[in-house]
């Protein structure tokens, strides 16, 4: 099985090699992060707005990431029903000291929603730089902290390459 993983800096082939990766994908590079959907990119939308998230769904983007992992039921329904992955990303579970309690509350909240509609939720780190880049292993942990199980928590590591 391969996994996969978003960053926002260009991480050489050998240390994602090391952290179990087949490849992490960079913001910029291979695919645009955007808080307003564009119909002429291939992009990823992060907003707090429900509509536009929707909107997103709706079009070309590849999928979303729930600003502050806020649950947006129509979001999450709309996310199932078009085949598009809702994204959480690690970067506010660990290393946002003022509001980790809340954000892990949601995020578990959003991951068990999101599972019961059927609709498909990816984990990525979207690490700023090395230190915050996390490896396979310890994405699909958290996934299980969340509340995935083993192979959910697998698939949530490894479908970003099917999208990208």
């Amino acid at each position: 099985m391969h996994y996969f993983d978003l960053a926002f800096f260009d991480v050489d082939k050998s240390f994602s090699k090391r952290l179990g990766y087949e490849k992490v994908y960079e913001f910029g590079k291979d695919v645009i992060l955007g808080d307003r959907y564009d119909a002429n990119k291939t992009m990823i939308v992060e907003s707090s707005n429900p509509s536009e998230l929707s909107k997103a769904i709706k079009g070309r983007a590849v999928g979303v990431i729930i600003k502050d992992n806020e649950l947006e039921k129509r979001v999450i329904e709309d996310a199932s029903s078009y085949g598009k992955p809702i994204l959480i990303s690690t970067n506010t579970l660990i290393s946002d000291y003022t509001s980790r309690a809340r954000n892990i509350y949601r995020a578990k909240r959003l991951l068990a929603f999101s599972m019961r509609s059927g609709a498909d939720v990816l984990i990525v780190t979207m690490a700023h730089n090395r230190e915050f880049l996390l490896s396979y292993y310890q994405l699909m942990s958290i996934a299980r902290f969340l509340g995935a199980g083993d192979a959910y928590a697998k698939k949530m590591v490894s479908k970003l390459g099917d999208i990208l």
